[in-house]
């Protein structure tokens, strides 16, 4: 490649994952050349030019006019990418977007089904290119240590670690049977993104463990938290054959029936131990061959993977790599879940916040939201249909849903069997239930899906949210119910339905330029909420009188913030007294407000009472607290007490006591003024819960409850449906 055949390339995102791709055109000017940068804001911007003597701009219209890139890299929030790579596609622009290209299965059917066929799309899955692992690869596709059979990895977590398994084992799109557990011990934690702590206190961390059952080949997945910083646990990667087996950098094989031998990956690694050649790597050999070589000799780029991951992918999606749908895809995997209550709970976790709350939501990775409901000793169901659209889970995942990643048992197996590029299969089990009843709402004919995702506290009136899918792309429509009379309204700024009041009004998240943006639904049209300066703001409830709750996040810091828009002085937003980095979850009738706030992995419970005083809801002897829902003196949520204790718990707001909830409830979604509590497919009073209708060779998912007793939610039986539930 010569200077002028360069790469010219834009980019979306100034994070720091973003700056390697300028760190690498600064390195190779004449191999790559950066078009400019989109920022959200013209303050971020000048910080951007400063640095890397990049132009940016707020739109991608305006980086597309500016100089026409031969593609554009998105590096964004994993909500936002789905949305900026369909505004490049439409323009017609190669796209490499960073991994994952969206937040779940939802997202990613959804995405594909509006880009796949475009062939202007591809995802930048790198750790196959890292030297280390290109040069195993060599080695494995060699026949070195015969049939690879199976692959255990304890280095690198979800997608990436099943790109590795998938790629030595050489079974790209075979379908997988994915089994997870979860255990949590004492471990010091001295190292994070931040630097180091200078604490050496052991902290209770999650460790994964998963195996993927390909049919005769296997992986083994072992991730502890932070395992990516902390130098006390080491990585580990092993590729087992017929003939052999690699450890790391090490492999023993059988040569004849009677003479077993190793050998070593060996590099070649100037500018060490007096070596004056420069600080490079020049090649990795094995037993004298060379099965890597540096194809960027004298860029500096070995300081870092990461670089070496960029460098390697840059210049592939600028010859035109395009990714075409695989012919096998999707397939369907099968998840096991762990039989003990008490290690296939939902811890909450998330890179930077506590988990945020979608619609009547949950802190799991399988919300209710999602028609696949994991519970004790039974798997989770989903759609496995292949496309168009979004089978068997939501569309569009929205910054209120990033926050939601759990890594305990059941939720990894989720997680990796997503990351396996497939949907979950399996059977739901429902108990008999007396006199409760389940039944289907009305929703448009010509739809590909629907489901209700709210009902308001006198049980009249239900929001939900379905998708139309035609030759032309996909149609989020809203659904609003009137008792039995269904209302189909039709908005670009549409997405996330949150929630509904006793007048019939609906809130819920949408995207503007990439950037999250909450609406409203009243007297029959949708309006845009103003907003606060952010990087996203989204909403989280409505009471009964129309004050709305939500959050938003600092432009330079990313610190969460809680906000209300007052009923009473309309077309105002103001940002509410709370604890740092708070996020309303919730508002009850009287005006009382929970939420969440606290850093990664130290959050902790509020409540805001009507007359501003600020109250901690938590438990005695617990590490972190996470409210997800709130009505009348009632709050459910999660607390983590140590050990396997992640104990569902509801709150009484009148006092902040609090009583751990029935085993059986894997998840909480919803709680009424009655103290009633709902999630996945059962309602609980009390200590005692019971499963609800509906599930016999189904999924189902309560979503909403209202104080009346009216459960909503949906039901996946080879499509997915609204139903109610009455009389529960």
């Amino acid at each position: 490649m010569t200077a002028t055949t360069r790469t010219r390339f834009g980019l979306v995102g100034s994070g720091w994952r973003g700056e390697f791709f300028l760190r690498l055109a600064r390195l190779l000017p004449e191999r790559f050349h950066a078009t400019g940068v989109v920022t959200r804001t013209a303050s971020r911007g000048d910080v951007v030019t400063a640095g890397w003597g990049v132009r940016t701009f707020r739109t991608t219209a305006e980086l597309l006019a500016h100089e026409r890139p031969d593609f554009v890299i998105v590096s964004v929030p994993w909500s936002v990418t789905p949305e900026v790579t369909r505004e490049l596609v439409a323009a017609g622009v190669p796209v490499l977007a960073e991994t994952p290209p969206a937040p779940d299965v939802a997202g990613l059917r959804s995405l594909w089904s509006d880009v796949g066929g475009s062939g202007l799309v591809q995802v930048a899955e790198q750790y196959l290119l890292m030297p280390g692992h290109a040069a195993r690869l060599e080695v494995i596709r060699a026949g070195v240590v015969g049939e690879p059979t199976s692959v255990q990895i304890s280095s690198t977590h979800l997608y990436h670690a099943v790109s590795l398994i998938r790629g030595l084992l050489g079974v790209w799109y075979d379908a997988a049977e994915v089994s997870a557990r979860a255990f949590v011990a004492p471990l010091a934690n001295p190292l994070s993104p931040a630097g180091w702590s200078g604490d050496s206190t052991p902290r209770q961390l999650s460790t994964t463990l998963a195996t993927i059952d390909f049919g005769g080949r296997m992986g083994l997945y072992d991730f502890t938290d932070n395992q990516w910083w902390n130098p006390l646990r080491t990585r580990r990667l092993v590729v087992r054959g017929s003939l052999g087996e690699l450890v790391d950098d090490r492999v023993v094989r059988l040569v004849d029936p009677t003479t077993p031998v190793e050998s070593a990956l060996v590099r070649r690694q100037t500018g060490t131990d007096l070596n004056l050649e420069g600080l490079d790597l020049k090649h990795i050999s094995f037993d004298g061959r060379v099965v890597y070589r540096n194809p960027f000799v004298g860029s500096e780029c070995p300081t870092t993977t990461s670089r070496w991951r960029t460098s390697s992918l840059v210049p592939a999606r600028g010859r035109g790599t395009r990714v075409r749908r695989p012919t096998r895809w999707p397939r369907r995997a099968r998840t096991t879940w762990s039989a003990s209550p008490s290690r296939n709970r939902y811890a909450p976790a998330s890179r930077s916040s506590p988990p945020r709350r979608r619609g009547r939501g949950s802190p799991s990775y399988c919300p209710p939201s999602d028609p696949w409901q994991p519970g004790p000793g039974r798997a989770c169901v989903a759609d496995t249909r292949p496309m168009p659209g979004m089978p068997g889970t939501t569309r569009g995942v929205e910054m209120t849903r990033i926050a939601r990643r759990t890594i305990l048992g059941g939720v990894a197996a989720g997680l990796l069997a997503t990351s396996l590029g497939v949907a979950v299969s399996g059977t739901a089990t429902a108990a008999p239930v007396g006199a409760c009843t389940i039944s289907t709402l009305p929703y448009p004919a010509d739809t590909y899906r629907a489901e209700a995702n709210a009902v308001d506290p006198t049980g009249r009136f239900v929001a939900g949210a379905a998708l139309r899918v035609d030759d032309s792309g996909n149609q989020s429509l809203l659904l609003v119910w009137d008792r039995n009379r269904l209302t189909t309204i039709e908005s670009p700024i549409l997405g996330d339905v949150v929630d509904v009041n006793a007048h019939g009004v609906v809130v819920g998240n949408g995207w503007t330029g990439g950037i999250g943006q909450p609406w409203r639904y009243r007297d029959g049209r949708v309006e845009q909420l103003p907003v606060v300066p952010s990087s996203g703001v989204f909403v989280t409830g409505i009471n009964n009188a129309g004050d709305i709750v939500g959050h938003g996040s600092d432009v330079a810091t990313g610190e969460s913030f809680a906000l209300r828009w007052p009923a009473a002085r309309p077309g105002t937003v103001e940002v509410l007294a709370a604890p740092a980095g708070a996020m309303a979850q919730a508002i009850t009738a009287n005006g009382t407000i929970v939420g969440n706030a606290g850093a990664w992995g130290s959050w902790s419970a509020w409540v805001r009472r009507p007359n501003g005083r600020i109250d901690t809801l938590g438990a005695s002897g617990a590490r972190t607290a996470v409210v997800v829902a709130a009505a009348g003196h009632w709050a459910v949520g999660q607390v983590d007490l140590g050990g396997n204790s992640l104990p569902n718990v509801r709150w009484d707001l009148r006092d902040g006591s609090y009583a751990a909830l029935d085993e059986q409830l894997t998840l909480v979604t919803d709680v009424n003024a009655r103290g009633v509590v709902v999630g996945g497919d059962r309602v609980a009073r009390g200590t005692t819960s019971r499963a609800l209708p509906g599930g016999d060779g189904a999924a189902i998912g309560a979503r909403s409850i209202s104080d009346a007793g009216t459960i909503v939610g949906f039901r996946n039986d080879d499509r997915v449906t609204p139903v109610r539930w009455t009389g529960c």
